[in-house]
């Protein structure tokens, strides 16, 4: 297990945001590290077209920057492909940040962090995706009805597969999570808001019918209607919301092993793995102009009743 990795990310995050915690007005953090992807048939399937694609983008206000790694379809005189999957070569790393106004160590940031450690996706396949973002105090990031501070990743991984006969698929993989969403309890200064969260999607699609099958780990060991869950230990589709204060919580989750099956007939299929993760806050401060009006409404409001009883 490439535990490390995960592990210095969130050493990472947590030491960067804690290092003004006390002063931030907010974090969002999410993390999901998957490691020994596979999968495996009771009977014979070949992959006849293969593509690998990760994202990372970061924005704040009106600022947003982007960064992909894009591995080329399926060639078989470039990619090391064999009858379940294909290698892309090199692991791969797509990485944005983005300071925010008066940017210093741990505070006024977004980021996404996408990376490929094990490209042969259905055959021992690693990825992680890292999403954060920070405020400090002060901070104003005003888009009317948007989060301003945006740190957002997205891993794509798509197979063209020929299922030789009725046949059952199993996927087998580990995952580990961590998610944390902080705002401050300073409502009278203003609103701070922070949202988290992770998503995970496995889906088949019958290229003759387009019939889709998906399964989406959700925490619960229930079969779906298309899939046999054997093992399911916890979320891979949440997510964390937390305002002025309140809704602050962290997960910690893992490393755990994922397992599901399903039964498909001899077709031509789409298989379509997508991980995504996202974090995003907002810190919009009471305008002076507003406070300055509500004290004379204020003040009126005791003259007129001082006149009153008098």
């Amino acid at each position: 297990m490439k535990q490390t990795a995960v592990h210095l990310a969130i050493a990472s995050a947590l030491a960067l945001g804690a290092a003004g915690t006390a002063q931030a007005n907010f974090k969002g953090i999410a993390i999901n590290q998957i490691e020994n992807f596979t999968l495996t048939s009771d009977g014979t399937f070949n992959v006849v077209n293969s593509f690998l694609g990760s994202t990372a983008q970061a924005t704040w206000g009106a600022n947003s920057e982007n960064n992909g790694v894009v591995n080329p379809p399926y060639d078989p005189e470039v990619a090391d492909c064999g009858p379940s999957g294909c290698n892309f070569g090199a692991p791969e790393n797509a990485f944005v940040q983005l300071a925010g106004p008066e940017p210093f160590v741990g505070q006024n940031w977004a980021r996404g962090d996408a990376v490929i450690f094990e490209p042969d996706i259905l055959n021992g396949g690693a990825a992680s995706n890292v999403a954060e973002v920070v405020a400090a105090p002060g901070t104003t990031t005003p888009v009317p009805g948007q989060p301003s501070a945006n740190g957002v990743n997205t891993l794509d991984a798509q197979f063209d597969l020929t299922l030789s006969g009725d046949q059952t698929l199993t996927f087998n993989f580990d995952s580990e999570i961590f998610m944390e969403v902080w705002t401050a309890d300073e409502s009278a200064k203003g609103e701070s808001i922070v949202r988290s969260a992770l998503g995970f999607d496995i889906t088949f699609t019958r290229n003759s019918t387009g019939d889709q099958f998906t399964w989406s780990p959700d925490g619960e060991d229930l079969n779906s209607p298309d899939f046999i869950d054997t093992s399911d230990p916890f979320s891979l589709n949440q997510g964390l919301v937390s305002f002025n204060g309140v809704g602050n919580d962290t997960i910690d989750e893992g490393p755990s092993r994922f397992m599901a099956s399903i039964f498909l007939p001899g077709d031509d299929y789409t298989l379509a793995i997508t991980m995504t993760e996202s974090a995003t806050g907002r810190q919009v401060p009471v305008p002076a102009t507003i406070a300055l009006i509500g004290a004379g409404l204020l003040g009126l409001s005791i003259v007129r009743r001082r006149r009153f009883q008098g």
